[in-house]
């Protein structure tokens, strides 16, 4: 058996904040080496984010499925792009912040 972790390289991801017109406001996180995509290209009405399957940044037991999410324009106030660099946890980094989690979790409130 090959088991393989992902790059812990540190990678570009781009940031989407968008402002809708009744003031909610939604961040969108574009990984691109992830296999994410944002396309406002194809309709002036929409924009249509990919989300591609990828590992939980908590847990590596648990997958996030695919998923496409699309915003329509003419609901949308603003927004903003930026891009900022990320460096993955190592594998033994998650595994600790699992096992305090479990503590904390299984303690009782008095």
């Amino acid at each position: 058996m090959y088991i393989q972790s992902g790059s812990l390289e540190p990678h570009v991801v781009d940031d989407f904040d968008i402002t809708f017109m009744n003031g909610l406001f939604m961040t969108i996180t574009v990984d691109k080496a992830s296999g994410d995509t944002v396309d406002f290209a194809t309709s002036p009405l929409t924009t249509i984010f990919h989300m591609a399957e990828k590992p939980s940044p908590t847990d590596a037991k648990i997958t996030l499925p695919a998923e496409d999410i699309t915003i329509f324009m003419a609901h949308v106030l603003s927004i903003q792009h930026r891009t900022r660099t990320v460096i993955p946890t190592s594998p033994e980094t998650r595994d600790e912040f699992q096992k305090v989690l479990q503590q904390l979790s299984s303690k009782s409130i008095n």
